[in-house]
């Protein structure tokens, strides 16, 4: 039968690598440790969060986001429409500028009418009057008729 063959004394070597390894477990734990406790404080405030941003965008909440956002739009539909109506106030306002300046133009026009009949009524009456002075000096020069 063989004989089990004998492993070579290990002695100081074996008892430095246990120790080592007992090291290295007590740093890994240590480590695991601390980072359970910073990832323990840390998972109730993202649970927090989450049912937060959870409870604002359900509809079972007084000041949800989606309540927030639809009386924004309201609003801004309401601002849309108050600028449509002051569009076509200003769309009447400037037709009615444009009228007042047609009118403007028309009395304008008038005018430049009324002056020209007034100039050819002023050089008929001046022709009308030289002529009636010219009648009467001859008149007076020549004794003449009258006729």
């Amino acid at each position: 039968m063989p004989s089990p063959t004998q492993l070579p004394d290990l002695g100081p070597a074996a008892d430095l690598s246990a120790s080592i390894a007992g090291i290295v477990t007590l740093v890994i734990l240590a480590l695991g440790t601390l980072a359970w406790r910073r990832l323990s404080t840390w998972i109730p405030q993202v649970v927090a969060d989450v049912k937060m941003t959870k409870v604002q965008t359900t509809n079972s909440h007084s000041t949800n986001l989606r309540d927030d956002i639809t009386a924004t739009a309201e609003a801004l539909e309401s601002v849309a429409a108050s600028v449509e109506h002051i569009k076509d106030s200003v769309e009447e306002m400037k037709k009615g500028m444009q009228r007042l300046d047609t009118r403007q133009s028309e009395v304008h026009e008038d005018i430049r009418e009324t002056r020209r009949d007034l100039r050819f009524s002023t050089e008929y009456v001046r022709d009308v009057d030289k002529r009636l002075i010219e009648h009467i000096d001859e008149v007076k020069k020549g004794g003449g008729t009258d006729g």
